[in-house]
């Protein structure tokens, strides 16, 4: 019974550990420019950039350090798929021997692309307003 559970434990404990490097993706309206200008603004407000070039549409960021997570080391690739459409691929590393990071990996996805997505929102709005005069 005790070598069961400790086998179920490992099991669920390696599931947690390597669910967090899945790479997220997410689709932007507008350009790969529009795009790769907002990513910046957006991890340079609230992380530390180590690396940006625009050629590749590439994007290397740092975490800090939190109650959760001993700091991520992030990736981040912009492609367009299509005429007005850029997807983002963020890839996620746990560092400093960390070996599980509670969910750490969703979380800095889920603030890039909501920062990316309002960043491009007032990159319209500011084109919209400059239109109308």
């Amino acid at each position: 019974m005790k070598t069961r559970f400790l086998a179920i434990l490992l099991v669920v404990f390696f599931l947690i550990a390597t669910s967090a490097a899945a790479p997220k993706t997410y689709i932007f309206s507008g350009t790969i420019d529009e795009a790769f200008d907002a990513a910046v603004r957006v991890i340079q407000a609230n992380w530390s950039m180590s690396y940006a070039d625009r050629k590749t549409a590439t994007l290397s960021f740092n975490t800090g350090t939190s109650f959760t997570s001993n700091g991520m080391e992030c990736s981040a690739a912009l492609e367009q798929v299509q005429p007005g459409q850029v997807r983002m691929t963020l890839k996620t590393q746990k560092k400093n021997g960390q070996v599980i990071a509670w969910g750490v990996g969703d979380r800095i996805a889920s603030k890039l692309f909501k920062g990316i997505d309002a960043e491009l929102a007032k990159y319209r709005t500011a084109g919209d307003s400059n239109n109308s005069h």
